[in-house]
C-alpha cells in the first residue's frame, strides 16, 4: 500500500471507490478458481482502546487477531469478555467466548490484565473446554497462581455443585517468554520484541505473520527501533500514543517526565511510523484527556503523512452487496474503519462475511459514507455534522452541508489495479460474487444489465 498525503478520508475513500468500480471482465477459469478458495483474510478487531482512566466509551486495551476461524488475543483489560462477546454478536464469530483460548499480555499493568480473570473463568463457565494458553513477561505464572487461590472456592463450588461444570476449562497454560518466536501453528506465527516501558523490566511488543498479513502491536512503550525493525513496511502498526497537551501533562512536571519514559508521543510517533512504513497505522490504547481523536490524529499528521486513523471511524457502507461496494466494506477495513455494510435482509450473510457488520435500515450519525448505492442525497443525510460522503455519480453530486466533505470518484480503464484486484480476489482475500457467466458476444447486455442497477456481483465473460 503506497504512502498517502495526509490522512484525508475522501482520498481513501476515492481510491478505493477508482480502483473498485471497474467492469470485471475475464474467463470462466477465473471464476473456478475464486469460487474453489475458501480462505479468509486477516482481520484485526480492536476490542478496546482504553487506559487507566475511567473513560466509558473505552473498554480496556485488548486486541484480536482473526485467521481463519481462530482468535488471538492481546492483552486483556477490564472488559476484554464482553467486548468479544459483542463482536461475535455483530458477525465476527471467532469471538464467541467459549473460542477465546488464547492470550499474548505485553506487560503485567493492572490496565492489561484486569481481564485477566474474567478471561480465565468466564468462558469456562460459559462452557469452554479447552485450558486457556497464555504467553507473556516474567510473572505472568505468579500472577495467575493468585487468581487461581482467589476464586479456588467459586472453581470448587462450580465442580462439585450442581453446575456439574468441565473439569479443564478453567486452567492455564502459562509461558512465559523471551524474545523471539514464541508461538506458532498452521495459522500464524508470532514473535515477541522488548519495549521501553519505563521501569518494567519486561514489556513486549507482538509481530503476527499470517499467509496474508504481517501485523504488529507495539503494546506500552516508549519510542523504541524494535517497533521499527518488528514492522518494517507491515500491513498494519497498531500503536500506543499520549496526547502531550493535555492539562494534567502540561501542569505536572513529575508526570512529563513519567510519560517520557513510559509513552510515546505524537512527534515520536511520526518518527517512528515514518522509519518503520506501515500500509495502516492504527491508534490505540489513546491517552488523550481533555483532547479529540481528531485532534490526536491531527498531532500525528504534523510528523507523518501516512494513513493513520483511529478506533472511532465508523463507515457505513451503503450497497454493500454489490460489486463495488463489496469491495468497499472489505478494503477499507484494511485502512482502519469500522465498516458497517447496508443491503437487503436476503444478503447479510454475504456482508458479514465480509468482516463486516451489517443492517437493512441505518440511520444518521456515521462519521462517513461510501456510496455504493448512490443514495445520493438520502446517504448525505446519514453523515454526521463534519463527516465526509464520497458518491459515485460524479455528474450528479450532492450539494455539501453540515460542514460535510462531499466527493465523487470517476470510472476510467486501469490495467494494473484491475490485475491486482484480479489476484487479491484469486487469492480469496477479497469477495468474488459472481452474477453470471455470458458469452462473450453478450457484452453488451451486460453492461445495459449494469447500467440500469440493481446487479449484486460481477458478470463473468466467457470467450
Amino acid at each position: 500500500m503506497r504512502q498517502r498525503s495526509g490522512f484525508r478520508r475522501t482520498e481513501i475513500f476515492a481510491s478505493l471507490l477508482v480502483c473498485l468500480i471497474t467492469f470485471l471482465i475475464t474467463a470462466t477459469g477465473f471464476a473456478q478458481q475464486s469460487a474453489a478458495s475458501t480462505a479468509t483474510p486477516t482481520q484485526v478487531v480492536v476490542l478496546g482502546t482504553g487506559t487507566p482512566l475511567a473513560d466509558p466509551e473505552r473498554s480496556g486495551p485488548a486486541v484480536a487477531i482473526i485467521v481463519d476461524g481462530a482468535a488471538y488475543l492481546v492483552d486483556c483489560g477490564p472488559g476484554v469478555v464482553r467486548r468479544a462477546a459483542a463482536a461475535e454478536k455483530n458477525g465476527i464469530k471467532a469471538l464467541a467466548v467459549d473460542k477465546l483460548k488464547i492470550v499474548f499480555i505485553t506487560h503485567l499493568h493492572s490496565d492489561h490484565t484486569l481481564g485477566y480473570p474474567d478471561l480465565i473463568f468466564s468462558p469456562w463457565v460459559l462452557e469452554r473446554a479447552e485450558p486457556l494458553e497464555a504467553y507473556g513477561p516474567r510473572g505472568l505464572k505468579s500472577m495467575t497462581n493468585h487468581i487461581e487461590k482467589a476464586w479456588a472456592e467459586d472453581v470448587h463450588l462450580r465442580l462439585r455443585g450442581l453446575e456439574e461444570a468441565n473439569t479443564t476449562g478453567y486452567k492455564v497454560n502459562v509461558h512465559e517468554i523471551q524474545p523471539g518466536i514464541v508461538y506458532r501453528d498452521d495459522n500464524v506465527t508470532v514473535t515477541a520484541f522488548p519495549v521501553k516501558h519505563g521501569t518494567w523490566k519486561y514489556a513486549f511488543g507482538y509481530r503476527f505473520d499470517t499467509r496474508d498479513r504481517r501485523i504488529v502491536i507495539s503494546g506500552d512503550t516508549a519510542p523504541t527501533d524494535e517497533v521499527v525493525k518488528a514492522c518494517d513496511g507491515c500491513d498494519v502498526l497498531l500503536h500506543e500514543v499520549f496526547n502531550p497537551k493535555r492539562k494534567k501533562i502540561v501542569e505536572s512536571k513529575q508526570k512529563q517526565a513519567y510519560f517520557k519514559v513510559f509513552h510515546t508521543s505524537p512527534e515520536e510517533l511520526g518518527d517512528i511510523a515514518t522509519r518503520a512504513r506501515p500500509k495502516l497505522l492504527v491508534l490505540y490504547h489513546q491517552v488523550m484527556g481533555e483532547t479529540t481523536e481528531e485532534d490526536l490524529v491531527e498531532q500525528v499528521r504534523q510528523h507523518y503523512s501516512g494513513d493513520a486513523p483511529t478506533g472511532g471511524n465508523r463507515l457505513l457502507v451503503t450497497g454493500a452487496a454489490g460489486a463495488a461496494g463489496g469491495y468497499v466494506a472489505s478494503l477499507a477495513q484494511d485502512r482502519g474503519w469500522r465498516v458497517t455494510g447496508l443491503a437487503r435482509a436476503e444478503d447479510e450473510d454475504f456482508v458479514r462475511s465480509l468482516g463486516a457488520g451489517f443492517t437493512t435500515r441505518a440511520e444518521s450519525g456515521w462519521d462517513a459514507v461510501a456510496d455504493g448505492a448512490a443514495l445520493q442525497e438520502q446517504g448525505l443525510a446519514l453523515v454526521r455534522d463534519g463527516g465526509a460522503f464520497v458518491g459515485v455519480q460524479p455528474n450528479a453530486v450532492p450539494a455539501a452541508e453540515r460542514g460535510i466533505t462531499v466527493a465523487a470518484v470517476v470510472t476510467h480503464p486501469d490495467g494494473p489495479r484491475l490485475g491486482d484486484l484480479l489476484a487479491r480476489t484469486a487469492s480469496g482475500e477479497l469477495p468474488a460474487r459472481v452474477h453470471a457467466v455470458v458469452p462473450l458476444d453478450q457484452v453488451a447486455d451486460a453492461h445495459r444489465a449494469m447500467a440500469k442497477g440493481g446487479v449484486r456481483g460481477r458478470y463473468v465473460l466467457q470467450p
